[in-house]
């Protein structure tokens, strides 16, 4: 859900994912909706979205986490969206929140997450 029409600035998403799959399994449903990916020994970077990684799989690291950022807010909440998508598919419950420059809420992403408003 887009809330207000952006212009060019700076966001940042936070993200949870409910029951984290491993490394694997996550490769897995990101490749299974064509996004390509660098995987890294603990991360999951998508090509051609700079700045959206997954951290943190692997070994005795805390839970996984989502980190995103990038200059422009539509085009994280474009990126956001298709990982979203990615994420529905494969049935994980979700959440995705992007912030705009000015740290408002400027869209929602979610699989059986709805926001609490």
């Amino acid at each position: 859900m887009v809330l207000s029409a952006m212009s060019e600035e700076y966001a940042v998403l936070s993200g949870e994912i409910e029951n984290w799959p491993c490394k694997d399994e996550m490769c897995r449903i990101l490749e299974t909706a064509n996004l390509s990916l660098n995987v890294g020994e603990y991360a999951i970077r998508i090509k051609g979205f700079d700045h959206f990684v997954f951290r943190e799989f692997g070994g005795d690291m805390n839970s996984p986490c989502i980190t995103a950022e990038t200059e422009s807010a539509d085009e994280l909440i474009r990126q956001s969206h298709i990982v979203s998508q990615a994420l529905s598919a494969a049935g994980l419950k979700h959440r995705f929140e992007v912030y705009d420059g000015n740290d408002e809420l400027v869209a929602y992403h979610h699989f059986n997450w709805p926001k609490d408003w």
